[in-house]
C-alpha cells in the first residue's frame, strides 16, 4: 500500500506557509484523474452543506424589501450542480489555457490542485461562517481575505503546475480568462433565455 508522505493538517499548514512546496507535494502524488474528480465532487458537496448548514442555523431567509437571489440558490442540489459545473470549467481552463502558453501540467495534476484549493477554501468558509454567527463584521473581513487568498494560491499553484516563473503575468492571465468566461457565459445564458439575477418582485 502506498503511503501518503504527509497528513492533511501538515499539508494545510504548508499551504499557508509555503504554497509552492504544498503544490509540489500534491503534484508529486500523481493521482488518477478519475479519483481526484471524485474527491473534487465530494469537496463541492461539503462546501454546499457547510454553506447551507450555517444559513439555516443563522435563521437565513428573504425578508421584505430584500433582493431575491436567483432560484438556483434555493436548492442545495442545484447549488451542487452549479458549483460542480464551475469547478469543471475551472479545471479545464486552468489546464488548457496553461498549455496554450507553454505549460506542462497534466489533467490529473490540475484536478488534484483544484481539489486541494477548493478544500482549503471550504475550511476557510466554515471558519468564516462560524465567526459570522457571533462577529459578522469580522466574518466580512475574513471573507475579503479569503478572496485574496484564493487568487494568490491559484496563481502560485498554476505557476507550479505549468512551470511558469512570472506570477504577475499568471495572475493577469487568470483575471483576463475569468472575464472572458463570464462574458461567454452571459451570452450563452442570454441565448437560452436565462439570467444571472433573479426576478425582482413587482412594486
Amino acid at each position: 500500500m502506498t503511503q501518503v508522505p504527509f497528513s492533511l493538517p501538515d499539508l494545510f499548514r504548508e499551504t499557508v506557509n509555503n504554497p509552492r512546496s504544498a503544490a509540489r507535494r500534491v503534484i508529486a502524488l500523481n493521482p488518477p484523474a478519475n479519483l481526484m474528480a471524485e474527491v473534487l465532487a465530494l469537496v463541492v458537496i461539503l462546501s454546499v452543506l457547510a454553506g447551507q448548514g450555517v444559513y439555516f442555523l443563522s435563521g437565513g431567509g428573504a425578508a421584505d424589501g430584500e433582493i431575491l437571489l436567483p432560484e438556483i440558490f434555493s436548492s442545495p442540489f442545484r447549488l451542487v450542480v452549479a458549483q460542480g459545473v464551475l469547478m469543471a470549467i475551472m479545471v479545464i481552463a486552468t489546464w488548457r489555457i496553461g498549455q496554450l502558453f507553454g505549460g506542462g501540467g497534466t489533467l490529473s495534476e490540475t484536478v488534484a490542485l483544484v481539489a486541494w484549493l477548493q478544500f482549503v477554501m471550504v475550511c476557510l468558509q466554515i471558519v468564516q461562517s462560524v465567526i459570522g454567527l457571533f462577529m459578522p463584521g469580522a466574518a466580512v473581513m475574513l471573507g475579503v481575505l479569503g478572496i485574496a487568498a484564493f487568487f494568490y494560491l491559484l496563481t502560485i499553484f498554476i505557476c507550479e503546475l505549468h512551470g511558469f516563473t512570472r506570477p504577475g503575468m499568471v495572475f493577469a492571465g487568470i483575471m483576463a480568462s475569468m472575464m472572458g468566461l463570464i462574458f461567454a457565459l452571459s451570452i450563452l445564458l442570454g441565448l437560452l433565455g436565462l439570467g444571472l439575477a433573479g426576478e425582482m418582485p413587482n412594486v
